[in-house]
């Protein structure tokens, strides 16, 4: 008894996993702009510009995003 309700739930509760990481996945938008790569955030609709020396952007920039130098 306690088995099939595990199962129940083990299926709704991978799909929110799977749909929260997805989320997450495609939470920012990047387009390189000359020597800076704009960053649009998509939940909070804010736009970044980030250049070489900007620290608040440097997940984006180490994850492969590289302005012109």
């Amino acid at each position: 008894m306690m088995l099939t309700h595990g199962f129940r739930l083990a299926l709704p509760a991978s799909m929110l996993v799977a749909s929260l990481w997805a989320g997450l996945m495609f939470r920012y938008d990047t387009q390189v702009w000359g020597n800076s790569v704009l960053v649009h955030d998509r939940w909070f609709g804010t736009l970044e510009r980030c250049d070489v020396v900007s620290s608040r952007c440097r997940l984006v920039l180490e994850a492969g995003m590289q302005p012109i130098q």
